[in-house]
């Protein structure tokens, strides 16, 4: 197990609650909530600037450049590793671990991947200024975003990977 001494970035409470991903400037640990003793780490070679989890899946968006990594806790390597179109501002994981939703930090653009091939599914105008925050409801069917234009906007996420 990697030891962190970064500072925090962020943190998501994995379904079915029972661990805490937790997102350092040099890691990515699984924390347990009942012990608190961490499950699985993960180091990064780049300080990570937006975490989300979902459907036993971590997604880490790069701070500094447009590129994300998406894996298991746990596993010796990454799922997928890819460039991006832009820089994100926040990332959500799908509850089922099938969809990536990704906000543009400066164009307040949304992207909408399929996780199991990597394909950008979809992308569209959502905010006048940069996407800051995004969630999933807890059965996936819709996504809220938030941006620096000061609006939070729903979408109906079926509607959206359908629409391909």
């Amino acid at each position: 197990m990697a030891a962190t001494t970064g500072d925090t970035i962020d943190a998501a409470l994995t379904p079915p609650r029972d661990h805490v991903v937790v997102c350092t400037t040099d890691a990515v640990v699984s924390l347990d909530v009942e012990s608190y003793q961490p499950r699985s780490s993960l180091t990064l070679s780049a300080a990570p600037g937006a975490v989300a989890s979902g459907g036993g899946r971590v997604c880490v968006c790069a701070a500094k450049d447009a590129s994300l990594v998406v894996g298991t806790p746990g596993a010796k390597a990454p799922e997928l590793a890819s460039r991006l179109p832009e820089k994100l501002g926040a990332c959500a994981v799908s509850p089922d671990g099938l969809w990536l939703a990704g906000g543009g930090s400066a164009s307040g653009r949304l992207y909408l991947w399929e996780l199991w091939s990597g394909r950008l599914a979809r992308c569209w105008d959502a905010h006048f200024r940069g996407v800051t925050a995004l969630a999933f409801d807890e059965r996936g069917d819709h996504l809220a975003s938030g941006g620096a234009d000061g609006l939070v906007r729903p979408w109906c996420a079926t509607a959206a990977c359908d629409a391909q």
